[in-house]
């Protein structure tokens, strides 16, 4: 962003415009319901908000957020993304759904991914989603996404977590699996400008889902 882009930025933070400002441009990008076939073993099929809703009342989640309190509280929301970020990638192995569960899409509730410490894609991107939750981030920030990813030259699916800044406004890539980027959120890229991320199918929060292309 340019010079002047960050004035008026922080001019709209000043006068506590952001969430008008969000919720503004969400509500012209919601879409329909998005059925998906999050257990392929039961041939489970639901909604991707049904799914997110059912991860949020963890304990277990609740209590690694209470142990890491005293780190995070008074902390503004992109450090507290940031720190739930690199906790993810360092206490989570990736592992698919093929190798941990033998069926090829198993979307997993949290707490086994906790008990673990292994998930796919999907299951560590919505970990990371409700642990910032429960930290006090607003959902408005978090949107999940799932679309065609490059991935050592291959073109695979794949779910992870888009975050807005407080520093610009712009949605910045959480991807705790296959693209990690440790460098701080301000200096993370726009996520819309790295060309791995091929195509959004979707995103979703627990309440809505939207339209894949933003």
């Amino acid at each position: 962003m340019n010079s002047f882009s960050l004035k008026l930025w922080e001019r709209i933070k000043q006068l506590s415009l952001i969430d008008k400002i969000f919720s503004t441009i969400d509500k012209h990008h919601e879409r329909g319901v998005v059925l998906y076939k999050t257990d392929w073993s039961k041939n489970k099929i639901e909604t991707l908000v049904q799914y997110l809703k059912r991860q949020m009342p963890s304990k277990l989640a609740q209590q690694i957020v209470d142990d890491n309190m005293h780190i995070i509280k008074g902390c503004d929301n992109d450090t507290i993304v940031d720190w739930w970020f690199k906790w993810v990638v360092i206490h989570i192995i990736y592992k698919s759904d093929e190798d941990k569960f033998g069926v090829a899409e198993k979307w997993e509730h949290i707490d086994h991914v906790i008990a673990t410490k292994q998930a796919d894609c999907e299951s560590g991107a919505t970990l990371l989603y409700v642990l910032c939750r429960l930290s006090g981030v607003p959902k408005n920030r978090l949107r999940l996404f799932g679309g065609w990813v490059l991935n050592n030259g291959r073109k695979v699916g794949h779910v992870w977590l888009q975050y807005r800044s407080s520093y610009c406004g712009r949605f910045k890539l959480m991807d705790w699996s296959y693209h990690v980027d440790l460098h701080p959120i301000a200096d993370k890229p726009w996520a819309y400008s790295d060309k791995r991320y091929v195509d959004r199918w979707w995103g979703f929060d627990e309440t809505r889902h939207y339209k894949g292309w933003r």
